[in-house]
């Protein structure tokens, strides 16, 4: 059927993509290692241990039922970590030559804040996910224990003052709302009007208490003085010409000109592959795209599978790369499998 030609060309161009890119990583960790400015052995662990592999995996036939158990595992440990991190996260940044700065930010020991950002997100994703699929028999406790996970994860969101999951809020919002019909329901626009409303009224309270600078970050997007910003736009200038230089089968792993990857997974691949790479990769995005809408038309219950693929392949565009991109990768294959199983059981379960 349609759905299992989707699928079969879809591994055709994962494993077309990764041929190529496998073939980039051997020739610059075994002929020129000394280019990179990483570890050669960190390219591999990251790219086969844990985007390759996995993905390859989820591709596999999957009942549905197995993504209601991810579900509730997923919704467990993302709670469990959330909390740990609201009660040990810190804004103290120890740079490089020992100073001790504020930089109004939430981080840890082991994350930075744009991870902590997304973490809170994905939270914020999954438990709006339940909100909207509650119906009047649930009891008023379960929904007050949702609402207070949301504010956890938009806690976590305003307090890490990062931009790129705050877009991505905003992508994987408008997405959604394209894939479900507004004449028939109101409660989705009231919902993220709602988180929304939230959300900038505990941004801007927090950077009057001079806590998080998240509201003073997105201002500062549009200043041309933006360090941050300016690292981006060399980066992504960088990698575009490096194809433009080698545009069939790519330059480098890395941006020449900062020596690291150039935080778009899109430019990376034809940087790091050229049209040969790049053109699969592209195929591979699309086809993941086109399935999580399809997913959330079909009102599945495992409709947010293809929410938290839209969230990492945005979050990607800004930060990441296609050897470390794990979420993205896995959930990108999971959306493919998600729609082939709801597809292939006649009587799977949909939101009222």
């Amino acid at each position: 059927n349609h759905t299992a030609l989707s699928k079969s060309y879809f591994l055709l161009f994962f494993l077309l993509f990764w041929g190529v890119y496998l073939g980039r990583l051997f020739f610059d960790t075994s002929f020129r290692p000394s280019l990179l400015a990483r570890d050669p052995k960190e390219y591999w662990i990251w790219a086969i241990g844990t985007c390759l592999t996995p993905a390859l995996a989820l591709l596999v036939k999957v009942k549905s039922e197995a993504f209601k158990i991810g579900y509730r595992l997923s919704l467990l440990f993302l709670i469990f970590s959330s909390f740990l991190i609201f009660l040990s996260g810190k804004t103290s940044y120890l740079s490089s030559s020992g100073i001790v700065q504020d930089i109004g930010r939430f981080n840890t020991e082991s994350l930075n804040p744009i991870t902590i950002g997304h973490i809170g997100l994905t939270l914020t994703l999954l438990l709006g996910w339940l909100a909207l699929m509650q119906t009047k028999t649930n009891f008023c406790k379960k929904r007050i224990l949702t609402f207070s996970g949301i504010l956890l994860g938009l806690y976590l969101i305003i307090s890490s003052a990062s931009r790129g999951p705050i877009v991505t809020f905003f992508v994987v919002t408008f997405f959604y709302l394209l894939s479900v019909n507004l004449k028939k329901t109101w409660k989705p626009v009231v919902f993220f009007i709602l988180l929304l409303t939230i959300g900038y009224a505990l941004a801007v309270h927090f950077e009057k208490l001079g806590r998080f600078s998240a509201v003073s970050r997105i201002e500062s997007a549009f200043s041309e003085n933006d360090m941050a910003v300016v690292g981006r736009k060399t980066s992504y200038a960088g990698a575009w010409n490096q194809f433009l230089e080698s545009p069939i089968v790519g330059d480098t792993l890395e941006e020449r000109g900062t020596n690291f990857y150039p935080h778009n997974v899109i430019l990376e691949s034809f940087m790091a592959t050229g049209v040969m790479g790049g053109i699969p990769f592209l195929i591979m995005l699309a086809l993941g795209i086109v399935s999580s809408n399809k997913l959330l038309k079909l009102k599945s219950v495992n409709g947010w599978v293809g929410l938290i693929f839209i969230q990492y392949f945005t979050a990607a565009q800004f930060s990441g790369a296609i050897y470390n991109t794990t979420i993205m990768w896995t959930f990108m294959s999971a959306t493919i499998s998600c729609l082939y199983a709801t597809k292939q059981e006649k009587n799977f379960e949909i939101i009222n």
